[in-house]
């Protein structure tokens, strides 16, 4: 794999470096979001924003306190939570899978590596 002169392409291990670290920030953009409690543009009377809980537990004792005639906060909590999940677990799982690529990458290059100093004979 030669290079050809005047190419402004990184190296392979600095692109290696780059979507490993672009791999990192997405999962953990990915597992922030999954974690963070989900809000309702609502208040309740005391004039607290309505939460629904995180995407792993929900929590729905507020809006047991703020029900109103005619709003049904239940379905908006179960629309916002499946509204945050349609976003946060596709980046998480692309985060996770360009880990995986770069991983293996590492580990063809090191078993290549392995393979042209100790040739079996």
């Amino acid at each position: 794999m030669s290079r050809e002169l005047g190419t402004d392409e990184p190296p392979l291990p600095v692109r290696r470096l780059i979507v490993g670290i672009v791999g990192i920030l997405l999962v953990v953009t990915g597992v922030a979001a999954l974690w963070q409690t989900v809000y309702l543009d609502t208040y309740d009377h005391w004039g607290i924003q309505i939460g629904c809980g995180s995407v792993f537990s929900t929590d729905l004792f507020q809006i047991g306190l703020a029900e109103r005639q005619g709003v049904d906060f239940v379905a908006q909590c179960g629309n916002a939570l499946q509204a945050r999940r349609v976003w946060a677990i596709p980046v998480l799982v692309s985060g996770w899978l360009l880990l995986t690529g770069v991983w293996f990458m590492w580990w063809r290059t090191q078993a290549d590596q392995d393979t042209e100093e100790n040739p079996s004979v």
